[in-house]
């Protein structure tokens, strides 16, 4: 009886048969073709990732110097805008908030008691340029030219 059951295992392993070299080249072959399709699109997303990572830092940074205004009806000076960011927050000092591309902080300026715009320099880092992410008391962060002469404060301390 055990020696049906090895010459039964033994026929049937006889009639198994693995992947021929052809079949394992079609499926390389195919996954080349997949991976040349999807590269492209995975990689050229890191850039509007970036964009997005940019806008929420910046709507963060607005919330704060909304509630901040709310509280006491002007809004923080250059002076003291990394103070008022660290109360809630946001790391806006020496070593700051750096921007998805690592380039810089982001820059603040006090327009008046009611207005202000923050900036980051977007992937050239290069202020008022196409790529510039930006959010003011009346615009919601967005892309494009952030319009600074210049900034009174980066959160990182250099300059703008």
């Amino acid at each position: 009886m055990f020696l049906r059951m090895v010459e039964r295992l033994g026929r049937a392993r006889k009639d198994e048969r693995g992947f021929t070299l052809i079949e394992l080249l079609v499926v390389v072959v195919i996954l080349g073709i997949v991976a040349v399709v999807l590269i492209p699109r995975v990689l050229g997303r890191t850039d509007e990732a970036r964009d997005n990572a940019a806008k929420s830092d910046v709507r963060a940074m607005k919330s704060v110097l909304e509630t901040y205004y709310s509280d006491n009806g002007a809004l923080p000076d250059a002076s003291n805008i990394g103070a008022v960011m660290q109360a809630n927050g946001v790391k806006w000092g020496t070593d700051g908030v750096k921007d998805p591309w690592g380039k810089k902080g982001y820059g603040y300026q006090k327009i008046s008691d009611t207005s202000y715009k923050i900036a980051s320099k977007g992937k050239d880092g290069t202020a008022n340029t196409d790529d510039d992410i930006y959010a003011a008391d009346d615009v919601s962060p967005t892309k494009g030219k952030c319009g600074f002469t210049s900034a009174t404060s980066v959160s990182d301390n250099s300059t703008w």
